[in-house]
This record gives C-alpha cells, sequence and structure tokens, in this order.
C-alpha cells in the first residue's frame, strides 16, 4: 500500500492510500507554525523528509520514527539521491552556503556550497549514486563516489541554460546540455559522455528557442527535444544516440503541446495541434505506429508499468481525462475533474490523483483520487475553504513493487464513502459507464474518418485547381465537403 503526502500553510500530513485512506503518523509530527515549505520521498519510498522554519525532519516509513534531524535549517527544497542515502537541502540564503548535503546514515552534514537560484538549486544523480552534478553559474560541477567535499570536475560552458543526466540508466554516464544562441552560433543541445568532454557524441541545432524542454528515456539511450520560441513555432527532434538526430514530423499544423517517454524507452506520444488536439504514438525511427485520434487534451502521463496512459486536459478545457490501455490500444474510461492543477499516478499504475493547489488556485484546495478502469472517484479531501495547500505528492515505490495491472482485468475497487476534513459527505463519480466508453470511441473514430474525408477533399480541390480533369466519383465526392463539415460540427459539439 502507497500513501499521499501533502502540505501546505497549518503543516504536512500523511494519508495511507486506498482502500482505507485513513491518517497515518507521522514520528513526532507537530504543528508547523508557518506551514511546511519543503517535502521528498526517497526513490523507493522508504524516507520521507519533511522541513519548516526551524529544522528538516526524516522519517523512516516503515516504522514512523524519525531517524534524522537538521536542526536551525529553514528548508526551501529537499531531494533525495537515486538510493536514499543522501539528502540535499536548499535555503533561501543570500551569499552564504544554502545548499547542503547530508549523509542520512551518519546524520552528519558533509558538505556545503552556493546556490543562489532557485531554479538551479536540484541537484542530479545517477541510478547508482556514483556522480552526482550540479549547476554553479557557467559550470557544471560534477561528485564522484558520494565525496561531496571536493568537486572532482568542472565543465565550463558558456551561455549554458539547462543540463540533464539520465536519472535511471547506468553507467555510461551521458549528460545532456541545452546551450543558448549568441554572435556566430544557433542554440542547440550537445551530449557528452562523462568525463570524455572533449568528445561529443551528438548535437542538435535550432533556428531559434525561447524555451528547450530536454527528456531521457529511462535507458539514457536517446533524448526528446521540445523547443518553442513566443511566436508559437514548435519543433520536436529525436537525439538516439544509436541512430542520428532526427526532427518528428507531425501529420497537422499547431503547436506541440506535451512530448512523453513510455517507461519502455522504446516509444514515446506528442500532443500536437490545434484544438481537438492529436495524439501520436511514435518509435525510435520516428515512425508513427498508433493514432489515438483527436481530443481537449494538454498532457500526456504514462503509468509508472507502461501499460495504461492518461491524456489530460485541464485549465479552459473543464479538466477531461481520457485513459488508454497501451496493449490493446482502447480507451478504458473518461472522466472529468474541474479546476485540477496537478495529475499524478499512483506506484501501482492504477489509481490517480487529482489536486487544487496553492498558488494557482486559492480557495477549497485538496486533492481526489480516482480508479482508472472505472472512472470513479474513490476519495476527496479539503481541508477547508480558505486553507491553502501547497504540494500533494503519492509515495514513490521501486519498479518491482508493483506489477503490470493489463496483465489481468483491472480490479474493481470497493465503493466507500468519502470523507472531507470536516466530515461532510460526498458522492462518488458515477457519470462514466461502459456504454460512456464505447459510444465515445465510436465517436473519436468517426471524427478521424471524417478528417481523412476533408484532406482528400482538399487534395482533389488543389488537383482541380492545377487543371486535372477529375474523374465522376471525385467529383461527387467534392460535391460532399459541406455535409462532412456539418457531420464533423455535430460530433465535435
Amino acid at each position: 500500500m502507497t500513501c499521499i503526502a501533502f502540505r501546505g500553510q497549518t503543516g504536512v500530513w500523511l494519508n495511507s492510500g486506498p482502500p482505507d485512506f485513513e491518517t497515518m503518523a507521522l514520528g513526532d509530527f507537530r504543528e508547523v507554525k508557518d506551514g511546511c515549505k519543503a517535502m521528498a520521498f526517497s526513490a523507493d519510498g522508504n524516507l520521507f523528509a519533511f522541513g519548516d522554519d526551524r529544522k528538516v525532519s526524516v522519517i523512516d516509513m516503515h516504522t514512523s520514527a524519525t531517524i534524522m534531524e537538521a536542526e536551525n535549517t529553514y528548508a526551501h527544497g529537499l531531494k533525495f539521491s537515486s538510493r536514499g542515502n543522501i539528502l540535499a537541502v536548499w535555503e533561501s540564503l543570500a551569499g552564504a552556503p544554502n545548499l547542503h548535503f547530508y549523509n542520512v546514515a551518519t546524520k552528519k552534514r558533509i558538505s556545503s556550497i552556493v546556490q543562489k537560484r532557485q531554479n538551479l538549486w536540484s541537484p542530479q544523480w545517477s541510478a547508482d549514486e556514483q556522480l552526482a552534478a550540479v549547476r554553479v553559474g557557467t559550470e557544471i560541477h560534477f561528485f564522484e563516489n558520494g565525496r561531496y567535499e571536493q568537486v572532482a570536475k568542472k565543465f565550463v560552458v558558456l551561455k549554458v541554460v539547462d543540463f540533464l543526466l539520465p536519472q535511471k540508466a547506468a553507467a555510461p554516464y551521458r549528460i545532456a546540455i541545452n546551450v543558448a544562441g549568441a554572435r556566430g552560433q544557433l542554440p542547440h543541445v550537445r551530449i557528452f559522455e562523462y568525463p570524455k568532454f572533449g568528445n561529443m557524441l551528438m548535437t542538435q541545432s535550432f533556428t531559434w528557442a525561447d524555451k528547450v524542454e530536454m527528456k531521457w528515456n529511462n535507458a539514457g539511450t536517446a533524448l526528446l527535444v521540445l523547443t518553442a520560441i513566443k511566436e508559437g513555432e514548435t519543433h520536436v527532434y529525436l537525439m538516439n544516440l544509436s541512430r542520428a538526430s532526427t526532427e518528428v514530423n507531425v501529420s497537422t499544423d499547431g503547436p506541440v503541446y506535451c512530448v512523453e517517454w513510455s517507461p519502455n524507452s522504446e516509444e514515446f506520444c506528442v500532443l500536437y495541434g490545434y484544438m481537438p488536439t492529436s495524439a501520436t504514438l511514435y518509435n525510435m525511427q520516428c515512425e508513427p505506429i498508433f493514432d489515438f485520434g483527436t481530443g481537449p487534451r494538454h498532457f500526456i502521463y504514462f503509468n509508472p508499468q507502461g501499460s495504461i496512459l492518461c491524456f489530460v486536459g485541464f485549465g479552459n478545457l473543464h479538466g477531461s481525462m481520457e485513459v488508454w490501455n497501451m496493449h490493446s490500444k482502447q480507451v478504458i474510461s473518461r472522466l472529468r475533474d474541474s479546476d485540477v492543477t496537478h495529475f499524478e499516478w499512483c506506484p501501482d499504475g492504477v489509481h490517480m490523483i487529482t489536486s487544487k493547489l496553492s498558488p494557482q488556485i486559492k480557495v477549497s484546495n485538496g486533492f481526489k483520487v480516482w480508479h482508472c478502469g472505472t472512472g470513479k472517484m474513490m476519495h476527496q479531501w479539503c481541508p477547508g475553504h480558505d486553507t491553502e495547500v501547497w504540494r500533494v505528492s503519492w509515495q514513490s515505490a521501486s519498479a518491482d513493487i508493483f506489477p503490470d495491472p493489463i496483465g489481468k482485468p483491472l480490479p474493481a475497487p470497493t465503493q466507500f464513502q468519502t470523507k472531507t476534513r470536516n466530515d461532510s459527505r460526498v458522492t462518488p463519480d458515477t457519470t462514466c459507464s461502459g456504454d460512456t466508453v464505447t459510444d465515445e470511441h465510436e465517436r473519436l473514430k468517426k471524427v478521424r474518418n471524417l478528417k481523412k474525408k476533408l484532406q482528400q477533399i482538399e487534395k482533389l480541390k488543389q488537383q482541380q485547381a492545377a487543371g486535372k480533369t477529375l474523374e465522376l466519383n471525385q467529383r461527387e465526392k467534392l460535391s460532399r465537403e459541406e455535409e462532412v463539415l456539418d457531420e464533423l460540427a455535430q460530433l465535435q459539439l
């Protein structure tokens, strides 16, 4: 069973996950006057750290005992190393060393450095913890074998914007570096193998980019790069270390909203086009292998096992969620939750959490837990109309703890009454039935077919304008354009 952690202006809490959803003890947990500014689970979920204006505490999740405390530390950021042996603590201080590394076993601070910018403080580790890296100005500092007292290597990169280590991959250690454009130099992403910085493995340049997003696959063998400019033009590149760097071609005009790797490291999904957006699954050769059709979507979320995918459309898209079985490539369920600011899969790959958090939304903060197989809400928590909640997170878990839920039928959840903190009853959402899923799948199929017909009609109009004589059946197809447009408009209402 995995639990749910949430923090806000009145403290930090832990709830057990499905099916109980009960409040759990937090060691010597105390109310925090000024709120909990940071919290973090270790990657295996065995440790939980949280901080307030006095100290940082680390809890053993098996015993609920406090195993480490860092006094007089006002943490604004917390992060465990890959195997949970090191805890990085960032304080919002000016001038003094404010990024601290603690050995969890010995409970001692082993090193501190100055890290001024909040958006750059977070260290990155390799999967085996033998390599750690942090950006300091135009330099990337590397630490080896758990020795943080001394920088092992410094890599100076002028105009560096960001860097990324594949944090689930074994050696050899690769590093991707995003470099801004300068006079006589286009913006680009470079890939190196540590520590051979004189031998670049691959590079990809762009004409220009105001924003660059990089994502390694879990195997550390390929990097997805999404570039965007303020005017809306976007591009996606696949930097495959076993092949070459290739731009990913999408089938329609419009921006690319999101790209995401499948956890199997062999496929990735791209969300693109004008609303309703299109979604396509690609292989490592940048070949499209499945079209998910169109829908009101902004983001892509694979469950940890890679067997289920959820498309979500929050904000002005009214919180629509569309869940797909990645083995059968069929819709499992559709659900809706308005005003959502955060989505996250449970490590079991079956349950999902949606949250309404501050500062995006200041009132009615809280979270809901959903079952992806039925689309039903299983639990809701709300601390009160004016109480701010800043962060909600599932407890992490090792990859081998939860098997693929699509090896067998998805377990149906036990029906529970859901409670808010003031014990008012909440009725679970039962709007998603099997008939609804079937009808929605048929609707999307009809929309795809109608769009294909419109593409064919457009090609025929171009041929006719070029002087080509059309056959009788082609002229009949042209005459049905208005009929096709009207039918498409009705299906997209």
